[in-house]
């Protein structure tokens, strides 16, 4: 069935079921359709047949669990021309056979409230299929409790409702039925029968792996309690005071809500009070401390009383505070700091009994140069005060070299717990710290992607799934997110970064003293529940079954994600199609149960499981090219040979044999190497080269050449690209060039324009062409290059351009401001991106010229080149333009040469958009991913050699 007619067949059981028992009195029924868990809903999104969670006969919401698992689905309610009032969502027991009953308290209904979102990080254009436009994205949850009168819609508005079904651990498999009944006053119902097959399998309470998160009791308090109008921040855990009290509330509201999501929290910044006695020495009281903390880590707070995971003891850079003390070197400092961790040492046996629930975090802070010698010192007091107490280290134990950070000799003894930012994430083995203990090891943290998945606003609901997913693939033994909070200002518009602000202030919304939960905190849970079905399948089926899974899941994290090299990041770390992670998920469910099975499954069984199989693997498995580069070089017959260069990746879970064929050339061009082949072991990389040589490249006004390439894998699965060879002319400029801005006087000739301007990153599997394009012309006289940009913008009112020659660089990626860089590599000698000339132009006329590119990292040496451009820039109607004049003197001999190594970048902060006339997939500044530039021979017309 297509996606339209199954709309207008689902539209049309809506209106019959609306139609009967209203008596010709009532309106129709509200528009109501369905989404699963795994779609992203904004304001904008269209309408559809979700087929993860709607059957195709499209006559019920269908779902599948283990007992003692929750899963959730989302029903979006439209509004007409007319408003919606008194809207209801109405969910009845689930019935089964032989008189089985789920009641409808196991369903919990939420309202979905709006966050804004205006602005995206750089991370994000990496990642996203189109151009970022503000939205309004569904994510803070607040309950729907059964009331009289429910929440209006204005007309041609939108209401998002998020469902939660906890299937009880006491349910017997099989098949049960429900109703979903939307209504509102004065309108039909409208009903959506609802099926549950309950698998016969009980996912454990037990945790496969720690799965903590951390917050501030301060910003809690501060958030939600007023004192003489200022936020209210205890100085003590004073439990008698009545607003102490009202924040200790919220407290255990908090971590119940996090344990109620398999994700145990810890507070970070609570210490007990530090005392003195008669002759100076510290005595710490722990009664307010115990009083909070003990029922958490004893399980006691909690329905099901499991402890939280692990739980910091009070010690860390910032308590005691050594600017209290002299500083950290002085002695005083040191010895309250060794008289603190003692009695830390002591008091934990006390605390609760299970003590190895415990572990010291010391430093906390970013990662740089000067953060060891910081961890080093505070690490090596908490070992010698007790060898036994886990130290956790946010810092990578190897760090990529062109950080040149030092990493102390001693680092690998002080560490217990590697658990560095996701970018820094290594899965080599560490080296162990002293003795056996239960949290050591490696643990995963989310970072900035694409490194890893994030929890951010913006983040795809794949991204929360395949957190956990890493944590198990990686053999991690914890998972922790340093912040669970993130709240800014205003926690419902705010800037869309990779936070993960996994909670909302209810009283924001006039929820009063509640703590919200947000729609990653659901997807979250969904990850760490996989996560207990993978560990349910190591146990039944082995080892082998469930890494295989998790490998095709989560492919990629951290430091293995590095390309060419450690900043220069792979796209397609993890799967991003939402249906794939739902059918891992049936499949792990479907092997878990048959091998729980008393009677071995008959052969249609078996046909059906590899029938499953097969198709799981077509949707999460390829051979993936992740770069196209190309190269022209001039043979000594004057002939022009261009190279077509794919970066390849495997996802197999097995070797293949790669074939890649360079199709049809353009009229006068011959095949060198027309065919390449390639042997890939497993879940590796490789490259393979075609070639073919003409006289002249046919490139048309964009200057590129375009060539057909077909990859062939195991001579049964295909894929089409075009590959593009950008190629141009620095033609003679005759009676020369005014650079003053104004463009009238270039004259339009062929092969001299730079055009096609496409977006840098993407998941999808064709770049698209930037909204905002740009299009070069290039010039050459005797002592000049010149160039000149055209760059459209519709809205010039709003360019954003800061009047200093900083540049600010994000991922390698000049962002933050309207821009546009030239990027030169005369004579293409350049072998990294300190060899190549750089030059940035901003629409206020500010001119950055250096040799190298002046990113944060560094990527290798970088210094001022003072060259004697001329630079102008103008505003004509709906472009920008600016136009350059570079001496060629300025760059040696190698201005002379014939060939160039150039591209021409562009960013808009109007669309968020980096394009680069090259078509660089992941960044402008190596200089393989340059296209060609002939530098053309004066006086004459001849546009190639």
């Amino acid at each position: 069935m297509s996606k339209r007619s199954g709309i207008v067949a689902w539209v049309a059981i809506c209106l019959a079921l609306a139609a009967g028992g209203c008596g010709g009195h009532v309106a129709p029924a509200p528009a109501v359709w369905v989404a699963s868990d795994m779609t992203s809903l904004t304001e904008q999104t269209q309408s559809f047949v979700d087929s993860i969670v709607v059957d195709a006969d499209l006559q019920s919401v269908r779902l599948f669990a283990a007992a003692n698992e929750t899963v959730s689905f989302q029903v979006v309610i439209d509004a007409d021309e007319s408003e919606l009032r008194d809207i209801k969502v109405r969910l009845s027991d689930l019935t089964g056979g032989d008189n089985t009953r789920i009641g409808a308290g196991r369903f919990s209904v939420f309202q979905a409230l709006p966050v804004r979102v205006t602005s995206y990080p750089a991370w994000y254009l990496r990642l996203v299929d189109k151009v970022p436009e503000p939205a309004t994205y569904y994510d803070a949850l607040v309950p729907m409790e059964a009331v009289d009168k429910g929440p209006a819609l204005d007309p041609h508005r939108r209401l998002v409702v998020w469902v939660d079904l906890a299937v009880p651990g006491s349910a017997r498999a099989g098949e049960y039925a429900a109703t979903l009944t939307v209504s509102a006053a004065g309108r039909a119902d409208a009903v959506r029968p609802i099926k549950l097959k309950v698998y016969g399998f009980v996912l454990p309470d037990a945790r496969p792996l720690a799965a903590v998160g951390g917050f501030d009791h301060r910003a809690l308090f501060s958030r939600f309690i007023e004192r003489d109008g200022k936020p209210f921040v205890p100085v003590r855990m004073d439990l008698q005071h009545p607003l102490v009290q009202r924040g200790l509330v919220l407290m255990r509201q908090l971590m119940r809500l996090g344990h109620a999501h398999r994700l145990d929290l810890f507070e970070t910044s609570m210490t007990p009070l530090l005392k003195r006695d008669l002759a100076g020495k510290v005595k710490l009281d722990w009664s307010e401390y115990d009083a909070v903390v003990q029922p958490y880590v004893s399980g006691s707070a909690f329905d099901d009383h499991i402890a939280t995971a692990a739980w910091p003891l009070p010690f860390n850079g910032s308590w005691p505070n050594s600017q209290y003390y002299g500083g950290p070197n002085s002695a005083t400092y040191q010895e309250t700091a060794a008289q603190i961790l003692a009695q830390c040492s002591r008091h934990a046996s006390t605390l609760v009994k299970d003590s190895g629930r415990l572990f010291v975090w010391p430093r906390r802070g970013g990662t740089s140069a000067s953060a060891y010698a910081q961890f080093s010192a505070l690490a090596g007091m908490v070992r010698t005060a007790d060898a036994d107490l886990p130290i956790l280290s946010t810092l990578p134990a190897r760090p990529p070299e062109p950080t040149g950070w030092t990493v102390p000799k001693d680092y690998g003894s002080l560490v217990d717990i590697h658990c560095p930012s996701g970018e820094f994430f290594d899965a080599t083995p560490v080296p162990p710290g002293q003795g056996r203990k239960r949290l050591a090891g490696l643990w995963f943290t989310p970072g900035q992607p694409p490194y890893t998945p994030a929890l951010g606003v913006v983040s795809t609901p794949c991204d929360a799934r395949a957190i956990p997913w890493f944590a198990m693939r990686y053999d991690c033994t914890g998972l922790m997110i340093p912040e669970v909070m993130n709240w800014p200002a205003d926690p419902y518009a705010s800037a869309a970064g990779a936070e993960a602000r996994l909670f909302y202030p209810g009283n924001a919304v006039g929820r009063g003293d509640e703590v919200l939960p947000s729609v990653r905190l659901k997807r979250l849970r969904r990850g760490l529940q996989d996560i207990a079905y993978l560990w349910l399948l190591r146990q039944r089926k082995g080892q082998d079954l469930a890494d295989s899974l998790a490998k095709a899941m989560a492919r990629y994290a951290g430091l293995a994600a590095a390309g060419d090299q450690y900043q220069d990041v792979r796209l397609d770390g993890w799967v991003s199609e939402p249906a794939a992670w739902e059918m891992s998920r049936r499949l792990m469910a479907g092997e878990i149960e048959a091998a729980l099975a008393r009677v071995p499954p008959s052969q249609r069984e078996l046909q059906v499981r590899r029938m499953d199989w097969q198709e799981f693997e077509e949707k999460v498995y390829s051979v993936r090219v992740e770069q196209v580069r190309t190269r022209v070089v001039e043979m000594p017959d004057g002939r022009l040979r261009a190279s077509v260069l794919l970066d390849l990746y495997n996802e197999f879970r097995h070797d293949t044999s790669v074939v890649a064929v360079l199709g049809t050339l353009p009229p006068g061009w011959t095949h060198v190497k027309g065919t390449a082949r390639i042997a890939l072991p497993a879940a590796t990389r490789g490259a393979v080269e075609l070639t073919a040589e003409g006289m002249t490249l046919p490139v048309g006004s964009s200057g590129k050449m375009s060539l057909p390439v077909s990859v062939n894998v195991d001579r049964r699965w295909q894929r089409a690209l075009t590959a593009d060879v950008p190629f141009v002319t620095a033609l003679p400029a005759g009676t020369g060039v005014t650079v003053d801005g104004a463009l009238g006087d270039w004259p339009i000739r062929p092969s001299n324009a730079a055009g096609g301007f496409t977006l840098i990153g993407r998941r999808g599997r064709t770049r698209p062409l930037a909204a905002r394009q740009t299009l070069v012309q290039l010039l050459r006289d005797e002592n000049y290059l010149y160039l000149a940009f055209r760059c459209d913008e519709p809205e010039m009112g709003r360019l954003v351009s800061r009047a200093d020659n900083s540049v600010h660089y994000e991922q390698l990626m000049a962002c933050g401001e309207d821009l546009v860089e030239v990027i030169l590599d005369p004579g293409r000698t350049a072998q990294s991106a300190q060899d190549l000339y750089h030059i940035v132009v901003k629409p206020t006329g500010v001119v950055v010229a250096e040799r190298g590119v002046g990113c944060q990292p560094a990527l290798g040496k970088c210094s001022p080149w003072p060259a004697a451009y001329k630079a102008a820039v103008a505003r004509e109607g709906r472009q920008w333009t600016v136009e350059l004049a570079i001496p060629l003197a300025a760059l040696g001999p190698a201005g002379q040469s014939r060939l160039w190594g150039v591209n021409f970048a562009r960013f808009a902060t109007l669309g968020s958009e980096s394009s680069s006339w090259s078509g660089a997939a992941r960044h402008f500044y190596d200089p393989r991913n340059l296209g060609t530039m002939y530098l053309g021979p004066l006086g004459t017309a001849t546009t190639q050699p």
